[in-house]
């Protein structure tokens, strides 16, 4: 990173939180921006991070095979992986400009857990038509949450497991 650019995003962190001469409510028009710009940064580096590391989780342990049986054995985990990472996303606290987008990844990222844990249930009892059912389900899904997570600007959480 350029380091005007850094010196910028660090003259301005101290601004805010020194409050630079009163309620902190009449910043510089200069300083608001480069607030504003490290926190939609923060909260999308956070959200980035978060995403990485569910990735790098689900790769760690991928299924051998699509068995009903290497799904009922390999789902569970990916479920648990991705409502604690719904958990962490949805505890950010995303600037304006990042919320929308936010909450559409957390959103999908929400509607494939409860479809893996519907895939868990199936898996479990057997029931190949549902598993069918649910994949054709979860494709367009993936689909969404690619389109969504990487017009938000989060495209390591366009990838799901």
């Amino acid at each position: 990173m350029d380091k005007r650019i850094q010196l910028a995003i660090a003259t301005g962190a101290v601004l805010v939180v020194s409050g630079c001469g009163g309620s902190g409510t009449h910043l510089p028009s200069s300083s608001r921006l480069v607030a504003k710009a490290a926190s939609t940064s923060s909260a999308a580096e956070q959200a980035q991070a978060i995403c990485e590391r569910l990735n790098s989780e689900f790769a760690a342990h991928r299924p051998v095979s699509q068995s009903i049986s290497e799904i009922a054995r390999v789902a569970p985990g990916r479920v648990s992986g991705e409502r604690r990472a719904i958990e962490e996303l949805s505890a950010l606290k995303p600037p304006t400009s990042l919320a929308s987008g936010m909450r559409e990844v957390i959103a999908y990222r929400t509607k494939l857990a409860d479809e893996l844990a519907d895939l868990v249930h199936d898996a479990r009892v057997n029931d190949a038509a549902a598993i069918d059912a649910l994949a054709k389900s979860k494709a367009q899904t993936h689909e969404t949450l690619q389109a969504r997570a990487k017009a938000a600007g989060l495209p390591a959480c366009s990838l799901s497991g």
